[in-house]
Protein backbone atom coordinates (compact mmCIF):
# COMPACT_ATOMS: atom_id res chain seq x y z
CA UNK A 1 0.00 0.00 0.00
CA UNK A 2 1.38 3.38 -1.05
CA UNK A 3 -0.16 6.72 -0.20
CA UNK A 4 1.12 9.96 -1.72
CA UNK A 5 0.50 13.40 -0.28
CA UNK A 6 1.30 16.12 -2.75
CA UNK A 7 0.07 19.58 -3.64
CA UNK A 8 -3.55 18.94 -2.60
CA UNK A 9 -2.49 18.00 0.91
CA UNK A 10 -0.32 21.07 1.22
CA UNK A 11 -3.38 23.30 1.15
CA UNK A 12 -4.46 21.74 4.44
CA UNK A 13 -1.32 22.47 6.41
CA UNK A 14 -0.33 25.78 7.95
CA UNK A 15 2.94 26.12 6.05
CA UNK A 16 5.37 24.26 3.84
CA UNK A 17 7.82 24.07 6.73
CA UNK A 18 5.25 22.32 8.90
CA UNK A 19 4.47 19.95 6.06
CA UNK A 20 8.13 19.11 5.61
CA UNK A 21 8.39 18.14 9.27
CA UNK A 22 6.25 15.09 8.51
CA UNK A 23 7.70 11.68 7.80
CA UNK A 24 9.44 8.86 9.62
CA UNK A 25 12.17 10.53 11.68
CA UNK A 26 15.48 8.75 12.19
CA UNK A 27 18.17 9.71 14.70
CA UNK A 28 15.67 12.36 15.88
CA UNK A 29 16.61 14.96 13.27
CA UNK A 30 16.58 13.24 9.87
CA UNK A 31 13.87 12.32 7.38
CA UNK A 32 14.34 9.78 4.61
CA UNK A 33 14.32 10.82 0.96
CA UNK A 34 14.23 8.47 -1.98
CA UNK A 35 17.60 8.53 -3.71
CA UNK A 36 16.29 9.53 -7.14
CA UNK A 37 15.77 12.96 -8.68
CA UNK A 38 14.08 14.05 -11.93
CA UNK A 39 16.23 13.87 -15.04
CA UNK A 40 18.89 11.82 -13.29
CA UNK A 41 19.53 9.41 -16.18
CA UNK A 42 21.32 11.23 -19.00
CA UNK A 43 22.26 8.38 -21.31
CA UNK A 44 20.32 6.66 -24.06
CA UNK A 45 20.81 3.30 -22.38
CA UNK A 46 18.43 0.74 -20.87
CA UNK A 47 17.65 0.26 -17.18
CA UNK A 48 18.09 3.90 -16.29
CA UNK A 49 15.51 3.47 -13.53
CA UNK A 50 17.62 0.92 -11.63
CA UNK A 51 21.19 1.69 -12.81
CA UNK A 52 21.22 5.34 -13.94
CA UNK A 53 24.11 6.59 -16.07
CA UNK A 54 25.84 3.22 -16.12
CA UNK A 55 28.63 3.22 -18.70
CA UNK A 56 32.04 1.81 -19.48
CA UNK A 57 35.11 3.81 -20.39
CA UNK A 58 35.81 2.23 -23.78
CA UNK A 59 38.78 -0.06 -24.00
CA UNK A 60 39.28 -0.18 -20.25
CA UNK A 61 38.00 -2.15 -17.22
CA UNK A 62 36.61 1.08 -15.72
CA UNK A 63 32.87 1.63 -15.24
CA UNK A 64 30.75 4.31 -13.62
CA UNK A 65 27.15 4.89 -12.58
CA UNK A 66 24.79 6.73 -10.27
CA UNK A 67 23.70 5.00 -7.07
CA UNK A 68 21.99 1.83 -8.33
CA UNK A 69 19.09 0.05 -6.72
CA UNK A 70 19.62 -3.55 -5.60
CA UNK A 71 18.21 -4.75 -8.92
CA UNK A 72 20.56 -2.32 -10.65
CA UNK A 73 23.58 -3.80 -8.86
CA UNK A 74 22.60 -7.22 -10.16
CA UNK A 75 22.16 -5.81 -13.68
CA UNK A 76 25.63 -4.24 -13.53
CA UNK A 77 27.20 -7.51 -12.36
CA UNK A 78 25.45 -9.30 -15.22
CA UNK A 79 27.01 -6.81 -17.64
CA UNK A 80 30.48 -7.16 -16.12
CA UNK A 81 30.26 -10.95 -16.36
CA UNK A 82 29.15 -10.67 -19.99
CA UNK A 83 32.12 -8.40 -20.65
CA UNK A 84 34.42 -11.19 -19.45
CA UNK A 85 35.26 -10.05 -15.92
CA UNK A 86 35.15 -12.44 -12.97
CA UNK A 87 36.16 -10.07 -10.15
CA UNK A 88 34.96 -6.59 -9.19
CA UNK A 89 36.30 -3.73 -7.12
CA UNK A 90 33.38 -1.40 -6.40
CA UNK A 91 34.20 2.07 -5.02
CA UNK A 92 31.42 4.26 -3.64
CA UNK A 93 32.60 7.90 -3.54
CA UNK A 94 29.55 9.49 -1.91
CA UNK A 95 29.77 11.67 1.18
CA UNK A 96 26.22 10.79 2.27
CA UNK A 97 24.91 7.86 4.25
CA UNK A 98 22.80 5.47 2.16
CA UNK A 99 20.25 2.99 3.47
CA UNK A 100 18.25 0.46 1.43
CA UNK A 101 14.59 -0.35 2.05
CA UNK A 102 13.26 -3.25 -0.01
CA UNK A 103 16.06 -2.80 -2.52
CA UNK A 104 15.59 0.97 -2.99
CA UNK A 105 18.28 3.44 -1.85
CA UNK A 106 17.37 6.31 0.49
CA UNK A 107 19.35 9.16 2.01
CA UNK A 108 18.81 10.98 5.30
CA UNK A 109 18.09 14.71 5.08
CA UNK A 110 17.19 17.43 7.59
CA UNK A 111 13.55 18.47 7.09
CA UNK A 112 14.55 22.02 6.16
CA UNK A 113 17.05 20.85 3.55
CA UNK A 114 15.40 18.04 1.66
CA UNK A 115 17.07 19.11 -1.59
CA UNK A 116 20.59 19.45 -0.23
CA UNK A 117 23.19 16.76 0.36
CA UNK A 118 23.75 16.44 4.09
CA UNK A 119 27.52 16.16 4.25
CA UNK A 120 30.08 16.50 6.99
CA UNK A 121 33.40 18.02 5.86
CA UNK A 122 36.29 15.54 5.86
CA UNK A 123 34.02 12.59 6.72
CA UNK A 124 35.61 9.21 6.03
CA UNK A 125 34.18 6.04 4.57
CA UNK A 126 34.37 4.32 7.96
CA UNK A 127 32.48 7.18 9.60
CA UNK A 128 29.72 6.94 7.00
CA UNK A 129 29.44 3.19 7.59
CA UNK A 130 28.95 3.83 11.32
CA UNK A 131 26.31 6.47 10.55
CA UNK A 132 24.48 4.09 8.21
CA UNK A 133 24.35 1.42 10.94
CA UNK A 134 22.89 3.98 13.34
CA UNK A 135 20.31 5.08 10.75
CA UNK A 136 19.26 1.48 10.23
CA UNK A 137 18.82 0.84 13.95
CA UNK A 138 16.83 4.05 14.36
CA UNK A 139 14.61 3.27 11.37
CA UNK A 140 13.89 -0.25 12.63
CA UNK A 141 12.88 1.21 15.99
CA UNK A 142 10.50 3.65 14.29
CA UNK A 143 9.00 0.91 12.11
CA UNK A 144 8.32 -1.23 15.21
CA UNK A 145 6.31 1.65 16.65
CA UNK A 146 4.33 2.33 13.47
CA UNK A 147 3.37 -1.21 12.44
CA UNK A 148 5.99 -1.14 9.66
CA UNK A 149 4.64 2.04 8.12
CA UNK A 150 7.35 4.12 6.45
CA UNK A 151 6.79 7.77 5.57
CA UNK A 152 9.43 9.09 3.21
CA UNK A 153 9.94 11.92 0.73
CA UNK A 154 10.55 11.72 -2.98
CA UNK A 155 10.92 14.26 -5.76
CA UNK A 156 8.61 13.61 -8.73
CA UNK A 157 9.44 16.99 -10.30
CA UNK A 158 12.54 19.11 -9.82
CA UNK A 159 12.77 20.54 -6.27
CA UNK A 160 9.13 19.61 -5.56
CA UNK A 161 8.84 16.95 -2.85
CA UNK A 162 5.96 14.66 -1.98
CA UNK A 163 5.37 12.66 1.17
CA UNK A 164 4.80 8.94 0.58
CA UNK A 165 3.42 6.41 3.06
CA UNK A 166 4.23 2.74 2.47
CA UNK A 167 4.15 -0.52 4.42
CA UNK A 168 7.59 -2.16 4.30
CA UNK A 169 9.26 -5.33 5.51
CA UNK A 170 11.69 -4.47 8.33
CA UNK A 171 13.82 -7.45 7.31
CA UNK A 172 14.51 -5.62 4.05
CA UNK A 173 16.12 -2.61 5.73
CA UNK A 174 19.87 -2.78 5.09
CA UNK A 175 22.91 -0.54 5.09
CA UNK A 176 24.86 -0.08 1.89
CA UNK A 177 27.67 -2.23 3.26
CA UNK A 178 25.21 -5.03 4.04
CA UNK A 179 23.75 -4.86 0.53
CA UNK A 180 27.18 -5.10 -1.07
CA UNK A 181 28.32 -7.85 1.31
CA UNK A 182 25.24 -9.96 0.53
CA UNK A 183 25.39 -9.59 -3.26
CA UNK A 184 26.24 -12.75 -5.17
CA UNK A 185 26.49 -13.56 -8.85
CA UNK A 186 27.24 -16.94 -10.44
CA UNK A 187 29.72 -15.42 -12.91
CA UNK A 188 31.52 -13.16 -10.43
CA UNK A 189 33.99 -14.71 -7.97
CA UNK A 190 34.32 -11.70 -5.70
CA UNK A 191 33.03 -8.17 -5.17
CA UNK A 192 35.33 -6.04 -3.04
CA UNK A 193 33.48 -2.97 -1.78
CA UNK A 194 35.41 0.20 -0.92
CA UNK A 195 34.38 3.65 0.29
CA UNK A 196 36.31 6.82 -0.63
CA UNK A 197 34.56 10.14 -0.09
CA UNK A 198 35.16 12.82 -2.72
CA UNK A 199 33.77 16.37 -2.75
CA UNK A 200 31.90 17.54 -5.80
CA UNK A 201 34.00 19.69 -8.11
CA UNK A 202 37.23 19.06 -6.20
CA UNK A 203 40.29 17.01 -6.97
CA UNK A 204 40.33 14.14 -4.42
CA UNK A 205 42.41 14.33 -1.26
CA UNK A 206 45.93 13.07 -1.87
CA UNK A 207 45.54 10.04 0.38
CA UNK A 208 42.43 8.98 -1.54
CA UNK A 209 44.40 9.24 -4.78
CA UNK A 210 46.98 6.93 -3.21
CA UNK A 211 44.19 4.48 -2.35
CA UNK A 212 42.96 4.54 -5.96
CA UNK A 213 46.49 3.82 -7.19
CA UNK A 214 46.74 0.86 -4.82
CA UNK A 215 43.35 -0.61 -5.74
CA UNK A 216 43.84 -0.27 -9.50
CA UNK A 217 47.47 -1.38 -9.48
CA UNK A 218 46.53 -4.58 -7.64
CA UNK A 219 43.68 -5.42 -10.02
CA UNK A 220 44.43 -8.16 -12.53
CA UNK A 221 43.13 -8.52 -16.09
CA UNK A 222 39.97 -10.25 -14.84
CA UNK A 223 38.97 -7.38 -12.54
CA UNK A 224 36.51 -4.62 -13.38
CA UNK A 225 36.50 -1.40 -11.35
CA UNK A 226 33.15 0.35 -10.77
CA UNK A 227 32.71 3.84 -9.34
CA UNK A 228 29.51 5.54 -8.25
CA UNK A 229 28.32 8.73 -6.61
CA UNK A 230 24.67 9.78 -6.28
CA UNK A 231 24.11 10.94 -9.84
CA UNK A 232 27.01 9.29 -11.64
CA UNK A 233 28.08 12.56 -13.25
CA UNK A 234 30.60 15.01 -11.76
CA UNK A 235 32.39 13.01 -9.06
CA UNK A 236 32.09 9.71 -10.91
CA UNK A 237 33.55 11.23 -14.08
CA UNK A 238 36.39 12.74 -12.04
CA UNK A 239 37.39 9.47 -10.42
CA UNK A 240 36.86 7.43 -13.62
CA UNK A 241 39.31 9.76 -15.37
CA UNK A 242 41.80 9.39 -12.54
CA UNK A 243 41.42 5.62 -12.70
CA UNK A 244 41.99 5.66 -16.45
CA UNK A 245 45.22 7.62 -15.99
CA UNK A 246 46.48 5.14 -13.40
CA UNK A 247 45.47 2.16 -15.53
CA UNK A 248 46.97 3.55 -18.75
CA UNK A 249 50.18 4.95 -17.19
CA UNK A 250 52.30 1.86 -18.10
CA UNK A 251 51.38 2.24 -21.77
CA UNK A 252 52.03 5.97 -21.61
CA UNK A 253 55.47 5.39 -20.11
CA UNK A 254 56.34 2.76 -22.71
CA UNK A 255 56.06 5.30 -25.54
CA UNK A 256 58.66 7.90 -26.38
CA UNK A 257 57.57 11.51 -26.75
CA UNK A 258 57.70 11.21 -30.55
CA UNK A 259 55.30 8.27 -30.38
CA UNK A 260 52.65 10.13 -28.39
CA UNK A 261 49.24 9.94 -30.14
CA UNK A 262 48.75 13.72 -30.03
CA UNK A 263 48.37 16.03 -32.99
CA UNK A 264 51.08 18.37 -31.78
CA UNK A 265 53.19 18.83 -28.65
CA UNK A 266 53.23 22.56 -28.05
CA UNK A 267 55.66 24.37 -25.82
CA UNK A 268 53.77 26.03 -23.01
CA UNK A 269 55.70 29.26 -23.55
CA UNK A 270 54.31 29.49 -27.08
CA UNK A 271 50.70 29.55 -25.87
CA UNK A 272 49.48 33.14 -26.18
CA UNK A 273 47.66 34.06 -22.97
CA UNK A 274 46.07 37.04 -24.73
CA UNK A 275 44.10 34.72 -27.00
CA UNK A 276 43.31 31.95 -24.54
CA UNK A 277 41.30 29.04 -25.87
CA UNK A 278 39.22 28.11 -22.84
CA UNK A 279 37.82 24.90 -24.33
CA UNK A 280 41.38 23.68 -24.73
CA UNK A 281 42.16 24.59 -21.13
CA UNK A 282 44.67 27.30 -21.95
CA UNK A 283 44.18 29.37 -18.83
CA UNK A 284 47.01 31.49 -17.57
CA UNK A 285 47.56 29.39 -14.46
CA UNK A 286 47.61 26.23 -16.60
CA UNK A 287 50.21 27.73 -18.93
CA UNK A 288 52.33 28.66 -15.93
CA UNK A 289 52.02 25.12 -14.58
CA UNK A 290 53.08 23.61 -17.91
CA UNK A 291 56.17 25.82 -17.81
CA UNK A 292 56.86 24.84 -14.20
CA UNK A 293 56.70 21.07 -14.70
CA UNK A 294 59.50 19.33 -16.56
CA UNK A 295 56.93 17.26 -18.45
CA UNK A 296 54.06 19.76 -18.15
CA UNK A 297 53.10 19.98 -21.82
CA UNK A 298 53.14 16.20 -22.21
CA UNK A 299 51.08 15.81 -19.04
CA UNK A 300 48.47 18.33 -20.20
CA UNK A 301 48.10 16.61 -23.56
CA UNK A 302 47.67 13.23 -21.86
CA UNK A 303 45.17 14.61 -19.34
CA UNK A 304 43.17 16.30 -22.10
CA UNK A 305 43.01 13.04 -24.03
CA UNK A 306 41.71 11.23 -20.94
CA UNK A 307 39.16 13.96 -20.21
CA UNK A 308 37.86 13.96 -23.79
CA UNK A 309 37.63 10.17 -23.75
CA UNK A 310 35.50 10.28 -20.61
CA UNK A 311 33.17 13.18 -21.49
CA UNK A 312 30.01 11.22 -22.21
CA UNK A 313 28.04 12.93 -19.42
CA UNK A 314 30.33 15.59 -17.94
CA UNK A 315 33.33 17.39 -19.43
CA UNK A 316 35.92 18.20 -16.77
CA UNK A 317 37.65 20.87 -18.86
CA UNK A 318 34.68 22.54 -20.57
CA UNK A 319 32.82 23.03 -17.29
CA UNK A 320 35.45 25.60 -16.27
CA UNK A 321 34.55 27.87 -19.17
CA UNK A 322 30.84 27.18 -18.73
CA UNK A 323 30.90 28.46 -15.15
CA UNK A 324 33.14 31.38 -16.11
CA UNK A 325 30.61 32.35 -18.79
CA UNK A 326 27.73 32.20 -16.30
CA UNK A 327 29.72 34.40 -13.93
CA UNK A 328 29.76 37.07 -16.65
CA UNK A 329 26.14 36.71 -17.73
CA UNK A 330 24.19 36.40 -14.45
CA UNK A 331 22.35 39.64 -13.60
CA UNK A 332 22.74 39.32 -9.83
CA UNK A 333 26.17 40.03 -8.33
CA UNK A 334 25.83 37.20 -5.79
CA UNK A 335 25.07 34.74 -8.59
CA UNK A 336 28.02 35.98 -10.59
CA UNK A 337 30.32 35.51 -7.60
CA UNK A 338 28.89 32.02 -6.98
CA UNK A 339 29.63 30.84 -10.52
CA UNK A 340 33.03 32.48 -10.52
CA UNK A 341 33.92 30.66 -7.32
CA UNK A 342 32.74 27.40 -8.86
CA UNK A 343 34.84 28.14 -11.96
CA UNK A 344 37.84 28.56 -9.67
CA UNK A 345 37.17 25.24 -7.98
CA UNK A 346 36.92 23.23 -11.19
CA UNK A 347 39.92 25.09 -12.61
CA UNK A 348 41.93 23.96 -9.60
CA UNK A 349 40.74 20.39 -10.17
CA UNK A 350 42.05 20.58 -13.75
CA UNK A 351 45.31 22.06 -12.42
CA UNK A 352 45.81 19.08 -10.09
CA UNK A 353 44.95 16.61 -12.84
CA UNK A 354 47.96 17.92 -14.76
CA UNK A 355 50.08 17.77 -11.60
CA UNK A 356 49.00 14.16 -11.08
CA UNK A 357 49.79 13.32 -14.70
CA UNK A 358 53.28 14.71 -14.19
CA UNK A 359 53.67 12.49 -11.11
CA UNK A 360 52.69 9.38 -13.10
CA UNK A 361 54.97 10.31 -15.99
CA UNK A 362 57.93 10.35 -13.63
CA UNK A 363 57.36 6.61 -13.10
CA UNK A 364 57.37 6.86 -9.30
CA UNK A 365 58.79 3.99 -7.27
CA UNK A 366 56.46 1.87 -5.16
CA UNK A 367 57.22 3.79 -1.99
CA UNK A 368 56.88 7.24 -3.52
CA UNK A 369 53.17 7.95 -3.08
CA UNK A 370 51.39 10.93 -4.58
CA UNK A 371 51.11 12.36 -1.08
CA UNK A 372 54.86 12.17 -0.50
CA UNK A 373 55.60 13.44 -4.02
CA UNK A 374 53.44 16.51 -3.40
CA UNK A 375 55.32 17.18 -0.17
CA UNK A 376 58.51 17.15 -2.21
CA UNK A 377 57.03 19.75 -4.59
CA UNK A 378 55.46 22.41 -2.33
CA UNK A 379 56.17 25.08 -4.95
CA UNK A 380 53.42 23.67 -7.20
CA UNK A 381 50.69 24.86 -4.83
CA UNK A 382 52.24 28.31 -4.98
CA UNK A 383 51.74 28.46 -8.74
CA UNK A 384 47.98 28.43 -8.31
CA UNK A 385 47.91 30.86 -5.40
CA UNK A 386 50.30 33.34 -7.02
CA UNK A 387 48.02 33.67 -10.04
CA UNK A 388 44.83 34.31 -8.12
CA UNK A 389 43.94 30.86 -7.09
CA UNK A 390 42.24 30.78 -3.83
CA UNK A 391 42.22 31.15 -0.13
CA UNK A 392 38.68 31.68 1.09
CA UNK A 393 35.64 29.44 1.53
CA UNK A 394 32.32 30.07 -0.19
CA UNK A 395 30.79 31.19 3.11
CA UNK A 396 33.53 33.79 3.55
CA UNK A 397 32.95 35.03 0.03
CA UNK A 398 29.23 35.41 0.58
CA UNK A 399 29.77 37.08 3.95
CA UNK A 400 31.73 39.73 2.13
CA UNK A 401 28.98 39.98 -0.46
CA UNK A 402 26.39 40.43 2.28
CA UNK A 403 28.47 43.17 3.84
CA UNK A 404 28.19 45.00 0.52
CA UNK A 405 24.40 44.67 0.27
CA UNK A 406 22.92 47.76 -1.28
CA UNK A 407 26.26 48.85 -2.72
CA UNK A 408 25.98 47.47 -6.24
CA UNK A 409 29.00 49.35 -7.52
CA UNK A 410 31.17 47.85 -4.80
CA UNK A 411 29.77 44.37 -5.45
CA UNK A 412 30.55 44.71 -9.13
CA UNK A 413 34.07 45.77 -8.22
CA UNK A 414 34.30 42.71 -5.98
CA UNK A 415 33.34 40.51 -8.92
CA UNK A 416 35.83 42.25 -11.20
CA UNK A 417 38.69 41.75 -8.76
CA UNK A 418 38.01 38.03 -8.49
CA UNK A 419 37.71 37.72 -12.25
CA UNK A 420 41.10 39.38 -12.67
CA UNK A 421 42.54 36.89 -10.25
CA UNK A 422 41.25 33.90 -12.21
CA UNK A 423 42.97 35.29 -15.29
CA UNK A 424 46.20 36.01 -13.48
CA UNK A 425 45.96 39.73 -12.79
CA UNK A 426 48.26 40.92 -10.05
CA UNK A 427 45.79 43.69 -9.29
CA UNK A 428 43.08 41.14 -8.58
CA UNK A 429 45.28 38.73 -6.68
CA UNK A 430 46.23 41.36 -4.12
CA UNK A 431 42.69 41.59 -2.73
CA UNK A 432 41.30 39.31 -0.04
CA UNK A 433 38.37 38.24 -2.17
CA UNK A 434 40.54 37.58 -5.21
CA UNK A 435 42.27 34.76 -3.36
CA UNK A 436 39.11 32.61 -3.25
CA UNK A 437 40.39 29.20 -2.29
CA UNK A 438 38.82 26.11 -3.54
CA UNK A 439 40.88 23.48 -1.82
CA UNK A 440 38.95 21.26 0.62
CA UNK A 441 35.91 23.57 0.56
CA UNK A 442 32.29 22.71 -0.06
CA UNK A 443 29.44 24.68 -1.57
CA UNK A 444 25.96 23.63 -0.47
CA UNK A 445 24.93 21.42 -3.33
CA UNK A 446 21.44 20.85 -4.64
CA UNK A 447 20.72 17.12 -4.37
Amino acid sequence: MVKVEGDASRENVDSDSQFQEQGTRVLEKYLLKKDRVPGLHKLDTPNGDIAPNFRRLNGSPIYGCAQPALEGIRYILNTLASDGFTKVVWVNIREEAVIFVEGIPFTARPSSKLNENDMVPDITGNSIAVLEASLKDSLLEQLSRSESKLEYWHEPTLLCNELVTQLVDPKQVKTLHEVMADIQHPGIESVIFQRATIERGNFPEHQIVDQLIEWISKADLNTAVVFNCQKGRCRTTTVMTLAYLIWSAPLQLSMSVSEQPFAKLMQAASMDSQTMDYKLGRYKVILALCDKLANGVRSKEWIDQAIDKNALIYHIRHVIGDNRKKSLEEPQPADRAFYLHRACRVLERYFYFIVFGSYLLEAPSAGNTFTSWMLEHPDLCGVFDSLGGAANTSSEVFEELLSLTGKSKEIDQFHISVFKAVNGSKDGSETLTARLILYHKVDKKVH
